[in-house]
């Protein structure tokens, strides 16, 4: 890969963790929640039922083993 593949990773990088950021802030005004962790997957990988929900038990067991391909790097305040 040539510096101009690096520097695209770069920029996508810093975008994503803008968007983390965003995702966070958003869900902290209006829920009241602080997002301990925000997790940028792949379109698609999310456990689904055969009309359409999130199976969320599904989901959160993909979680815990790691199996999301992940778009971005976990972010978490302490990794900061």
């Amino acid at each position: 890969m040539g510096h101009g593949g690096q520097q695209h990773g770069v920029d996508r990088l810093r975008r994503d963790a803008g968007l983390r950021e965003r995702v966070r802030s958003a869900v902290l005004e209006d829920r009241r929640l602080k997002a301990d962790e925000v997790l940028v997957v792949r379109r698609g990988s999310l456990p689904k039922t055969s009309s359409g929900k999130v199976q969320r038990r599904a989901t959160r067991q993909q979680y815990l083993e790691g199996g999301f391909g992940t778009v971005a790097a976990p972010s978490s305040p302490d990794a900061r």
